[in-house]
């Protein structure tokens, strides 16, 4: 598990994943995935620094395991970016989760301290690029792929979510 966040770690998500695939693949199901990117963290821990940015990445992913389905997997992919599988999904189900949790981060006030140790309130947003089993790819590693290349189009206009179809 990802010690700050308690999510699961990417080493846990990739075999977790494939066996998602396989049973979407047995079933005749589908898969989506989603692939997140806190904005402006960089900047974030630039100006108020790493414990700040820590705070944000705590509260995101809190917040992204609440707004997440039980079956869901929600997982922290490296630095700012986070990986939600999502079993079992439509596509137009998955673009209702994604705004929902966007307009939930969106409405966060998160409190931090700065790095003169004065408390402050900020906001983020995130992207998130989003891919579907079998539409998109095929295997995992195409469907993160997939999601990879669409997040960073989504980037160019940050607290933006694109699907890959």
């Amino acid at each position: 598990m990802d010690e700050l966040t308690g999510l699961h770690s990417r080493k846990q998500l990739e075999p977790l994943l494939a066996l998602e695939i396989e049973r979407a693949k047995h079933y005749g199901g589908w898969l989506g995935l989603m692939l997140l990117d806190i904005d402006n963290l960089k900047s974030l821990n630039s100006d108020f620094g790493y414990k700040a940015g820590d705070s944000v990445i705590k509260v995101f992913a809190d917040e992204a395991k609440r707004e997440a389905r039980a079956f869901d997997l929600v997982a922290r992919f490296g630095g700012d970016e986070f990986i939600i599988v999502m079993p079992h999904v439509t596509e137009q189900s998955a673009r209702t989760m994604a705004e929902n949790l966007r307009a939930s981060i969106e409405g966060l006030s998160i409190p931090i301290s700065d790095l003169n140790g004065s408390n402050r309130i900020i906001k983020v947003t995130f992207s998130a690029g989003v891919a579907m089993y079998p539409a998109d790819a095929k295997t995992p590693e195409d469907l993160i792929r997939s999601a990879a290349n669409t997040l960073e189009l989504a980037k160019q206009s940050r607290n933006t979510i694109l699907f890959a179809t």
